[in-house]
């Protein structure tokens, strides 16, 4: 048996420990009014930008992902939104080789966001939602992403 000694340790609070302490202050149907103000403009005053070289990046981004689903057999859905391709990669708590997580490192190094879920639907262990973005997106000629 080998020894093993602690050379670091630290816990942070999930987001859904931090989630469970914001409270809504004041009027909950204002709080509403509000949320439903944004989402309106989110979804009316919303224009996107290509960016450029961006297209093809995502093709080589979307195409290693699907190499890395077929040769491990690690479930995939690859999704195009108006400003980004997302990868969601759905893992299942194992060892995986060195082969496997240098492409995973390669995509990882590709995309502009790395989310990590449980959703309900999925079987596996661990979504990792890996988003490339291919435009800018302006809300009322503010930049939000890209």
């Amino acid at each position: 048996m080998e020894d093993k000694t602690i050379l670091y340790s630290v816990r942070y609070p999930s987001a859904q420990e931090e989630g469970e302490r914001i409270k809504v202050r004041g009027d909950r149907q204002a709080a509403e009014a509000k949320l439903t103000e944004f989402l309106r403009r989110m979804r009316e005053e919303r224009t996107y930008e290509p960016i450029p070289g961006r297209e093809e990046k995502g093709r080589r981004f979307a195409a290693l992902a699907r190499e890395l689903s077929q040769i491990y057999e690690v479930g995939l859905d690859i999704l195009r939104t108006p400003d980004s391709i997302e990868a969601a990669l759905h893992l299942y708590c194992s060892a995986y080789s060195r082969d496997m997580t240098r492409r995973l490192a390669e995509l990882l190094g590709m995309c502009d966001v790395c989310a990590a879920s449980r959703p309900r639907t999925e079987p596996s262990d661990l979504t990792l939602s890996l988003m490339l973005y291919t435009h800018r997106c302006y809300v009322s000629g503010r930049l939000i992403s890209g």
